[in-house]
């Protein structure tokens, strides 16, 4: 087919998790497709989490196509990702392969040397992936796009960086594209037909560890309060949808633009439950009474907190800009309003127990599960990103950092190899943070996702009380249900 005749853009979703079956609305792919629906392309869009023959379904559309795009983070998704664009090579060697999302913004430079990547979005893509698109459309070079890295005739070019652009001016996620069906999230604390949905970007706090710094370099631009509920309204109206999960980086920057959707979502009888959006301790304890029982009357049910360590040291190692007594000041507010709280911590950001906070941290989880045991714990390992203000420290200390793209994919919040834990306490952590932790301190959204399952169930309720039992007395020598767990290659894995 000759290339103006090509109007179908390929945008691919590949597999978080090799296993894994959750998860939610591909909004990465989605934010690049709605511009390129409005400029009038056909799209194809791919998630391998849903499509079981995905790889199929991308080599198919591949006539006709003028490229294929590729959003990933650092982890598995690379893996996928170059699996399926040899595929895509060994079809179609002339098509132009670009690569956008997190890891392609915290490491532009080592992903665009890859030989199956042809063209790098390092930053906000809407605009870029359009602007690409057309230039490839008709044959056009690719030196005036901002924000982009890309190769001619053997030789990789930097363009300059792409201004931060107002996320109100580009257009409504076009959750049409794909089958909300296969993304509902049943039996959830906040309803049975939830979905994922995003409203801002960035975070302006200095987390040492987090790529925010790299991939929106602590800018945060958000929807005006008008538009987000209009388009919750929305969604809850064209999908009877009955619950949203905020998946900003922090929904709760602007305490006026809270305000503006609580009061708007009841207005406008918008009647859905919302929760488990990303805030700031600190942040939030500056919230007032009033404004805290307006959220939860507008359906505010869960929040997502940082928590990162019961450790005061490593809290200011990270600059988290925050205290323990913060933390459980701010379990005690969200607990008189009714509102659930979603704690993730990081264990091995030092190289021991007694550095990396181990024990402090441990009880503080039990604190503040002694506060509310509604409340949630995430814990995950540390994963120094490149970029990040901790990534020169982790290098300093040793930390092998991979050399080609591939070898970022192992690279995943519960692989203690990737932390900075020294051999003996990275043996220590497997287990906690793979089993243990989840299995005493996860219960509800555990339970969830079992309610189907009455061996599941029971496995889960007899490891449960183990769990719990060597937690709270921190017993964790002869971990023989760890170890029959891993024999069974953890085939009841429903706990990540």
């Amino acid at each position: 087919m000759a290339q103006n005749a090509k109007k179908n853009v390929i945008l691919i979703h590949p597999k978080v998790h090799q296993a894994s079956g959750y998860c939610q609305v591909p909004l990465g792919i989605l934010a690049v497709a709605g511009p390129l629906e409005q400029a009038g392309y056909g799209l194809v869009l791919v998630d391998a989490m849903v499509d079981a023959d995905y790889k199929e379904k991308v080599l198919n559309a591949l006539d006709g196509a003028i490229c294929v795009g590729f959003s990933c983070m650092t982890g598995y998704q690379i893996q996928d990702g170059l699996a399926i664009a040899k595929l895509v090579r060994e079809k179609d060697p002339g098509i132009r392969m670009v690569w956008g999302g997190w890891h392609a913004c915290v490491a532009p430079e080592q992903t665009i040397s890859h030989p199956l990547v042809d063209i790098v979005v390092s930053g906000q893509g809407e605009t870029a992936m359009a602007e690409i698109t057309r230039s490839l459309e008709g044959g056009l070079p690719l030196d005036g796009i901002k924000g982009i890295y890309y190769k001619e005739n053997g030789k990789v070019i930097k363009n300059a960086e792409r201004p931060y652009e107002d996320i109100n001016g580009f257009p409504p996620m076009p959750y049409h594209l794909v089958d909300i069906e296969k993304y509902l999230i049943k039996g959830d604390e906040l309803g049975d037909r939830v979905i994922n949905y995003i409203s801002s970007r960035g975070c302006p706090f200095q987390c040492g560890f987090c790529a925010e710094f790299k991939v929106n370099k602590r800018k945060w631009g958000a929807l005006t309060a008008e538009r987000v509920v209009a388009e919750l309204a929305a969604l809850a109206g064209a999908y009877k949808i009955d619950g949203i999960i905020f998946n900003d980086s922090n929904f709760f920057v602007d305490k006026n633009r809270v305000e503006a959707i609580s009061r708007g979502l009841l207005e406008k009888n918008v009647n859905i439950k919302w929760g488990k959006a990303n805030g700031h301790t600190r942040h939030l304890l500056n919230y007032s009474d009033e404004l805290w029982r307006l959220m939860y009357k507008s359906g505010l049910r869960s929040i997502l907190i940082g928590a990162e360590s019961g450790s005061q040291g490593v809290l200011d190692l990270i600059k988290k800009d925050c205290t323990v007594e913060d933390i459980e000041r701010l379990a005690v507010l969200c607990k008189r309003f009714g509102v659930r709280i979603w704690y993730s911590f990081i264990l091995g950001m030092c190289p021991d127990r007694l550095t990396d906070g181990f024990t402090q941290t441990l009880d503080l989880i039990k604190k503040v599960k002694t506060i509310d045991p509604a409340s949630e714990v995430l814990v995950f390992s540390y994963v120094a990103y490149p970029g990040t203000p901790l990534f020169e420290r982790a290098r300093s200390m040793g930390l092998p950092q991979p050399e080609t793209l591939e070898g970022w994919a192992g690279f995943i919040l519960d692989n203690t190899k990737c932390s900075l834990a020294e051999k003996k306490y990275q043996a220590d952590l497997e287990p906690l943070i793979d089993f243990y932790l989840p299995l005493a301190y996860r219960l509800n959204a555990i339970r969830i996702r079992m309610h189907n399952s009455l061996l599941k169930s029971l496995l889960f309720t007899f490891f449960h009380e183990l769990a719990l039992f060597r937690c709270a007395h921190n017993i964790f020598f002869f971990r023989w249900e760890w170890y029959l767990y891993k024999h069974l290659g953890r085939r009841f894995k429903v706990l990540n």
